[in-house]
């Protein structure tokens, strides 16, 4: 459709958009600064520019897919639309917490081998220390939801989605943590980039958009 490739677009701009406005919330706390170490020359920016988008689509294209394709739909059927975006959510989130193992030698495996390995990687998900990222990623969780639900395809969704994760690799590239700052209780110790800062700024925005869909009639159950 005609329509499928705009959608895509407004949501990679909307993603560019959406990040860059906890960009300059983390540039004015003083939590990160300038990196003026890095190459500003025309290849270099080039080739950072072209890698984001790359990895953006790669990880949207995937994530999008299982998150809001498969899983919401399949479970929005047998639980409704509110609850299978409520856990989605959250599953999505969660999955970015788990400390996968270490391979371990063949020969060293018993009986115990995999809850020894496996039970403290799935406990480590509700960590105190990184709860402030976790509800970030559960709230972003929820605004693809409800991009993917008015749409009714996963196009502006995975626009949305890689944007975001566009924008996070060029602020790694041109941006440099000042851990010293007084305002790093913002920020996670996950990422130094999620945290209540980016809680609170997400929230007002899908909060912002979710009311929006409901002055919408585009917004549907199918």
């Amino acid at each position: 459709s005609r329509q499928l490739m705009p959608q895509f677009g407004t949501g990679f701009i909307g993603g560019l958009l959406l990040f860059a406005g906890l960009a300059l919330a983390l540039f004015a706390f003083g939590i990160y600064g300038i990196n003026s170490s890095r190459d500003l020359g025309l290849l270099a920016i080039a080739k950072l520019l072209i890698g984001a988008m790359l990895t953006g689509l790669a990880v949207a294209l995937f994530e999008e897919t299982v998150f809001r394709g498969a899983l919401l739909q399949g479970l929005r059927k047998q639980a409704g639309m509110n609850r299978a975006v409520l856990t989605i959510s959250l599953i999505y989130a969660a999955t970015h917490f788990i400390n996968y193992p270490e391979p371990v030698d063949p020969a060293t495996i018993g009986w115990l081998t995999v809850p020894q390995l496996f039970i403290p990687a799935y406990l480590g998900i509700f960590s105190l220390q990184t709860i402030d990222a976790l509800l970030a990623l559960f709230v972003l969780g929820l605004l693809f939801a409800f991009v993917r639900i008015r749409n009714q395809n996963l196009f502006q969704c995975i626009g949305l989605h890689a944007g975001v994760v566009a924008g996070v690799k060029m602020f790694r590239y041109f941006a440099e943590y000042r851990p010293d700052n007084t305002w790093n209780y913002l920020v996670s110790t996950y990422d130094h980039r999620l945290g209540w800062l980016a809680c609170a700024w997400l929230m007002f925005v899908t909060i912002a958009y979710f009311i929006y869909l409901h002055r919408k009639p585009k917004m549907t159950n199918a």
